[in-house]
C-alpha cells in the first residue's frame, strides 16, 4: 500500500468524522426545539379535543431563544401539524404578523413574553364557560375562585373590561399588564388567557379555568358561592400536579384519534 493511498484513506475517514460529529452536534442542538414543537402541536389537539379551542384560539410556547417563541400558522387547532409550528421574535410588528399568515392576536403572545419573562407558555381560548364568566358584573372586575382547579388561575381572575381583538402590541401589553401576577385573565365577552412556567402547565390551566367557571356559573344560579381565601388559593396556585394529568391528556388525545 503506497504512502499516498495511506493519506488518502486517513483524510477520507476524518472527512467522513468530521461530518458525522456535526450533524450529531446539530441534531442535539435541534431536539430541545423539536420536542417543543412536537408538544405544541399536542396541546392544540388536548385543547380542541376539551372544546377549549377550535377554527379559533392559540397556543404558545416560548423558544429555547427567549426573545422568541412558538406559534402555529393560521390554522384551525384540528389541522396544525409540525410543518405548521414557526418561530416568532417577540419584537413581531402587525406588518411581519400579516406577511407571514400569523394569527392576528399574536400580541397577546408577543406582549405577555415581553413584559414577563418566567412565563414560557401561553393559551387563548374561547371556552364557552369562561366567556360567560367574563360577562359578569362583578366588583374590581375581580372573579375569584371556589374550587380547587379553579385556585391553580391563582388568587383571583380579573377580568379585562376592553372589547374587540387584540391586533396590535399596545393592547397586548395592556393585558399582559393586567395579569397582576396571576395566571390568568378573562377577556371580557372574547375568551380567556391563561399562562404557565411550562406548555403543560398553561394547557392544564387553560382547562381548569373552564371548569371553574361552568362550576361557578351553576353555583351563581343557586346563590351565592363561597370563595377561596387568598390563604386558601395558594395552596394551588403553582399547579405542582403537572405530569400525571398531562399524560393522562394526552393519551385521550391519542386515542381520540384512533
Amino acid at each position: 500500500m503506497s504512502r499516498l493511498y495511506r493519506f488518502s484513506v486517513i483524510i477520507l475517514t476524518a472527512s467522513l468524522l468530521g461530518v458525522f460529529f456535526w450533524k450529531s452536534l446539530l441534531a442535539t442542538q435541534t431536539r430541545p426545539e423539536r420536542d417543543l414543537r412536537e408538544r405544541l402541536v399536542m396541546a392544540h389537539k388536548i385543547l380542541a379535543m376539551e372544546g377549549l379551542i377550535g377554527p379559533f384560539g392559540h397556543v404558545s410556547v416560548r423558544s429555547t431563544d427567549k426573545a422568541k417563541f412558538f406559534i402555529a400558522r393560521h390554522e384551525s387547532a384540528i389541522q396544525i401539524s409540525l410543518e405548521d409550528v414557526v418561530e416568532v421574535d417577540n419584537n413581531i410588528t402587525p406588518q411581519l404578523a400579516k406577511e407571514r399568515d400569523l394569527y392576528l392576536e399574536v400580541f397577546i403572545h408577543s406582549s405577555i413574553y415581553t413584559r414577563h419573562p418566567d412565563i414560557n407558555a401561553v393559551v387563548h381560548t374561547h371556552s364557552p364557560q369562561a366567556v360567560a364568566l367574563g360577562t359578569l358584573r362583578v366588583p374590581g372586575n375581580q372573579i375569584f375562585p371556589t374550587t380547587n382547579p379553579g385556585a391553580n388561575l391563582g388568587n383571583f381572575i380579573s377580568i379585562f373590561p376592553e372589547v374587540g381583538l387584540v391586533r396590535d402590541p399596545e393592547k397586548g401589553f395592556r393585558i399582559a399588564d393586567a395579569l397582576r401576577a396571576q395566571n390568568g385573565i378573562l377577556l371580557r365577552g372574547h375568551g380567556a388567557v391563561v399562562v404557565g412556567h411550562s406548555l403543560e402547565q398553561a394547557v392544564l390551566r387553560a382547562i381548569y379555568l373552564e371548569f371553574e367557571a361552568r362550576t361557578q356559573m351553576e353555583s351563581r344560579k343557586a346563590g351565592e358561592p363561597v370563595f377561596y381565601t387568598t390563604e386558601e388559593s395558594d395552596l394551588f396556585k403553582d399547579t405542582r400536579a403537572i405530569e400525571h394529568a398531562w399524560h393522562y391528556y394526552e393519551e385521550k388525545a391519542r386515542r381520540d384519534k384512533n
